[in-house]
């Protein structure tokens, strides 16, 4: 099922899918492909600490397990976990410069028995942090999250504070955004407009907070010559000195740019969705 947003031309909207959350098994039975792990550099102008604001990135997952179906979290190409769900906790510079490692090791990154319940409802495969970098071939997200961008932040203790804090805002997101999810629960086909959301937004918040819309591009189903722009991320602009307080309105930081990583040639959000109606994929 699809639900249509329409929204202007530079877009900024956020969609929250509340309902019917799912367990995630930890992937014991993978195999996992070892290397010897090399050693983490970062950016040579990276200094850990020294960033403006975070991005709190979530990926609508149903989305990208449409796109991506061989994914950890992807069963046959549907999404374990619905609805918006954690991509990171990204430290962030005005202008979207790089700030960012350059690698990441391919180690195990054993984290708490309560960061992992706390992360399985809102992040897939979080358990496979547990064997490493890889599974099977694939990235575990929440090693790279943590070693790519976790620990530059400066401020978190370990990898379960970090993880810990990011589960607590998409699951407040999740549990606390009630008008947004009255919202897209009473959706079927029908579309919603910039100001429905914004409405919401304003009542759950009490403010308008910053955005970048991502989406995908793909062919119409009843018509594969029409383009149509599917939602893929939310990117949430953060406070770095407020994080505690969200989701108030001091929480939220007052711009947000597209965020550029450290590989001039691959721009990482080059898919900031710009189209004047956007789909949502419901499972």
């Amino acid at each position: 099922m699809l639900l249509r947003l329409s929204i202007p031309k530079i877009a900024l909207a956020v969609v929250v899918l509340a309902a019917g959350l799912t367990g995630i098994a930890g992937p014991a039975e993978a195999k996992h492909r070892r290397h010897p792990p090399a050693p983490q550099t970062v950016a040579a102008n990276v200094t850990p600490g020294q960033f403006d604001y975070y991005v709190l990135a979530l990926s609508q997952q149903d989305e990208f397990c449409a796109t991506h179906p061989g994914k950890l979290g992807c069963a046959q190409g549907h999404a374990v976990v619905h609805g918006l769900a954690l991509h990171g906790l990204w430290p962030n510079r005005n202008q979207g410069e790089c700030y960012e490692a350059t690698n990441v090791p391919d180690v195990p990154l054993t984290l708490a028995d309560t960061t992992l319940q706390a992360l399985q409802p809102v992040m897939p495969a979080a358990s496979c942090s547990q064997a490493g970098h890889e599974i099977a071939g694939d990235a575990c997200l929440t090693v790279h999250e943590w070693y790519k961008h976790g620990r530059l932040a400066g401020v978190f203790a370990s990898a379960d504070d970090y993880f810990g804090k990011a589960a607590g805002l998409v699951t407040t997101i999740r549990t606390q955004w009630t008008n947004l999810g009255a919202l897209l629960q009473s959706a079927g086909d029908k579309p919603f407009s910039e100001q429905d959301l914004r409405a919401a937004l304003t009542k759950d918040i009490g403010a308008e907070p910053k955005f970048l819309l991502l989406c995908d591009q793909l062919s119409d189903p009843e018509n594969p010559d029409v383009k149509i722009n599917y939602l893929s991320e939310i990117d949430l602009a953060l406070s770095k000195d407020h994080l505690d307080a969200f989701p108030r309105p001091e929480s939220f930081n007052d711009q947000i740019f597209a965020y550029k990583g450290c590989n001039p040639s691959k721009p990482l959000k080059s898919n900031v969705c710009n189209a004047t109606e956007i789909y949502y994929r419901l499972h």
